[in-house]
């Protein structure tokens, strides 16, 4: 979607004594004309301020009802939102002029309801006409009052609640309730548990005034039950009901009353800053940061968002200063233009899809740029196996003398002769290590496949394959040529339970097998027929798990050792660096720009560089350690996981006869326990008034059910109070 301006209509407050003559409504060319001269009469001063302006918006809602305001305003926000796009609707006004009215409209009068729970029954509607969809929603509702972020969903939430940018660019409140809704009713239920938590009290122009910001936000998450392209699309609609603007003078405010007039006129001024620096091309910074309001609004506001303005005017005449006031910041307003966009997230796999195509688009074009070089047969593909016995052959001929130099084709061939030669390396540091050598035919009959930080690929390493079980456990040593980067894998909560026997008896060599465990008529508990399994059948994986466990506790030893060494030695760095600090302090300002060093000042230096050496070689060790430890971590979990496996498939066979009459007297079990349920339906006095009360509301209108279930759940009524800060 290209940019486009914010939509701005204007609603007027019914009443009796509008001014005609000074405010008049033109519907049909969606203007307002407001006249000004006369209202100082009285004074025998000059006045040349400008008295006629005339404005014109989106639409005029003129004395218009609720239905009304929500078919030109709210529904077509709603589907933008479905499509994928953000959207925004917020009411504008000053106190008393029908902005909670608009957004929420009283609960005692379903067909006076406001734009939140007429928006909440369309998106359920449409979810229901969009059977090809699976969309979930996510409701949350806060307010800002005071400059104080609080949750109306969960006002026992005693969570910091930040309002944050994502790296995307979104915003979102860190810490807030986002309560999953599967129905209408269940949506309309927390509007008005949210409604109950407000912040209101009772001035002199208006028995219920919102004293804070209040931010309901409905979340989608979209996929298709049709395509599976991976991808979810995610939007949000945000209603904001804004505190209306307060003169002092006029609602004769006192006491708390007039400190959150002063925060909520504080707010509002800060959001016509961000108006009129977005209404204005030569402004390069945007004061999103001032206030809540405006960091909360920073996607509506000149971001991604389809955005509507509801300005509500009172149109009487002694309001006529606040009037100009709200059309004059609606005229800015319109001059704000947003860019929204479709919210496509990929999964994991789509994204995988999509990177395996740049790649082979990648390759074509290096392909290309070869032949144009007159360079053939190039492959930059991971080396195969065949491949690699090639490559190990010309480096033992090359570190034998029989070939003067190693040829160099391209980078892959660079970056896999580098793994080789690292591998080589490393396994003659192993051999000589535990006292014995590696022949060298033994190496040249070996396939070693380099690893990603040796060779620089994406490719895993991988141990010594074998010709038809995979990966080779042989005395599974700790080989460092096989490690890889990242987190140590943990083993699933099913190896852990199973192998719980394991761990009491790791370190008996000489384990005697346990008596027959047979029964004709059940099997035994698995932890028992574990017992039996390690010593018997499992015996091979289990011994192998307990030397690679074994060796996992020497490398997390060593790795704390050389980890205390560093700690060690920065301690002894910073010493050094402290004393050398002082030292200068001592001397002169000739000394220090000659650069004169003394004899003690010279050994410090000398003994700064010791420690930092032996600092870096610790650190080096530990680096080699903790690529170990990673492999043989990973190799004990690879072990628990065939060891489960082969317990699995053993207990499943050795007890077939007695799993089965096990599982046919626990069903003949359940059915005798099973009792007749009674045809009784009769109700009680409760249910009868229940049901009475749904085909009341039934017959007159069947879409207000859900609006009367949901509020007669939360006994909805508006609290006349404030909450404290939280602290």
């Amino acid at each position: 979607m290209v940019k486009q301006a914010i939509k701005v209509a204007i609603r007027t407050r019914p009443t009796n004594n509008f001014a005609k003559e000074q405010l008049k409504i033109q519907e049909g060319i969606n203007q307002v004309d407001i006249n000004l001269a006369g209202s100082n009469h009285g004074s025998s001063f000059l006045n040349n301020r400008k008295s006629q302006y005339n404005y014109k918006y989106t639409h005029i809602l003129h004395n218009a009802p609720q239905d009304e305001v929500f078919n030109t305003v709210g529904r077509d926000v709603v589907n933008h939102t479905l499509n994928g796009y953000n959207g925004t609707i917020f009411c504008y006004g000053q106190t008393g002029a029908g902005k909670t009215h608009t957004m929420t409209g009283p609960s005692s009068d379903y067909n006076q309801r406001g734009l939140m729970p007429r928006c909440i029954e369309n998106i359920f509607q449409e979810i229901y006409n969009r059977p090809e969809q699976s969309i979930t929603v996510k409701v949350a509702y806060m307010e800002i009052y005071n400059e104080t972020c609080y949750d109306l969903l969960n006002l026992q939430n005693d969570k910091d609640l930040q309002i944050m940018e994502g790296s995307d660019g979104h915003i979102f409140v860190r810490n807030l309730t986002q309560e999953v809704v599967e129905n209408e009713e269940q949506a309309m239920s927390l509007m008005f548990e949210g409604e109950t938590n407000r912040a209101i009290t009772e001035h002199k122009m208006n028995k219920q005034s919102s004293r804070s910001h209040c931010v309901f936000t409905i979340h989608f998450e979209i996929r298709s039950r049709v395509e599976s392209q991976g991808k979810t699309i995610l939007s949000k609609l945000n209603l904001v009901d804004l505190a209306g603007s307060e003169r002092v003078g006029k609602t004769h405010s006192s006491g708390q009353t007039l400190t959150e007039a002063k925060y909520i006129n504080k707010s509002l001024t800060f959001l016509e800053q961000v108006v009129v620096a977005l209404s204005s091309p030569a402004r390069d910074h945007i004061p999103y940061r001032q206030s809540k309001l405006t960091y909360m609004l920073k996607d509506s506001l000149g971001g991604n968002s389809v955005t509507t303005m509801i300005a509500n005017i009172w149109g009487e005449k002694a309001q006529l200063e606040e009037t100009l006031s709200t059309l004059k910041f609606a005229s800015r307003m319109m001059r704000v233009k947003n860019d929204a966009t479709i919210n496509v997230h990929l999964s994991d796999k789509a994204l995988l899809k999509q990177y395996e195509q740049q790649v082979r688009e990648l390759k074509r074009e290096l392909a290309m740029h070869d032949q144009l070089k007159g360079v053939n047969q190039v492959s930059y593909d991971p080396y195969n196996e065949q491949q690699q016995i090639e490559l190990r052959e010309d480096i033992n001929r090359y570190v034998d003398g029989q070939v003067d130099e190693l040829p160099v084709k391209n980078l892959r061939h660079i970056q896999e002769t580098y793994g080789q030669f690292k591998v080589i390396i490393l396994n003659l540091k192993e051999d000589l290590k535990n006292g014995k050598g590696a022949s060298q035919g033994d190496q040249q009959n070996e396939v070693i496949e380099p690893t990603e930080e040796s060779a620089g690929g994406k490719q895993k390493g991988k141990g010594k394959q074998l010709e038809s079980d995979g990966f080779s456990m042989g005395a599974a040593r700790a080989n460092p040529a096989f490690s890889k980067k990242g987190k140590v894998p943990s083993s699933s909560t099913q190896q852990d339970d199973l192998l719980s026997a394991r761990t009491q008896d790791e370190d008996a060599s000489n384990d005697e097998p346990v008596d027959d465990i047979e029964n004709p008529d059940r099997p035994p508990n698995k932890a028992q027929a574990y017992e039996h399994f390690k010593l018997t059948d499992g015996k091979e994986s289990f011994d192998l798990l307990k030397t690679n466990l074994s060796q996992q506790k020497e490398k997390k030893s060593a790795y704390r050792k050389h980890g205390v060494e560093m700690n060690n030695q920065k301690q002894v760095i910073d010493s050094i660096k402290e004393k050398l600090d002082k030292k200068k302090l001592t001397k002169s300002f000739n000394e220090v720009q000659q650069g004169i060093v003394d004899e003690e000042e010279q050994m410090m230096y000398q003994q700064l560089t010791d420690a930092k050496n032996a600092y870096r070689a610790a650190h080096d060790e530990r680096k080699m350690i903790k690529s170990e430890l990673s492999y043989t971590t990973n190799l004990v979990t690879k072990i628990r996981a065939r060891l489960v496996n082969e317990f699995d498939a053993w207990y499943a066979k050795k007890y077939e006869k007695q799993l089965k009459q096990q599982a046919n007297s626990r069903k003949q079990s359940r059915v005798s326990k099973r009792t007749d349920v009674s045809n009784d339906d009769t109700l009680d006095d409760g249910e009868k008034f229940e049901l009475m009360q749904k085909q009341r509301i039934s017959a007159n209108d069947p879409s207000s059910y859900s609006f009367f279930a949901a509020k007669r759940g939360k006994n909805f009524s508006m609290h006349n109070g404030r909450r404290p800060a939280l602290k």
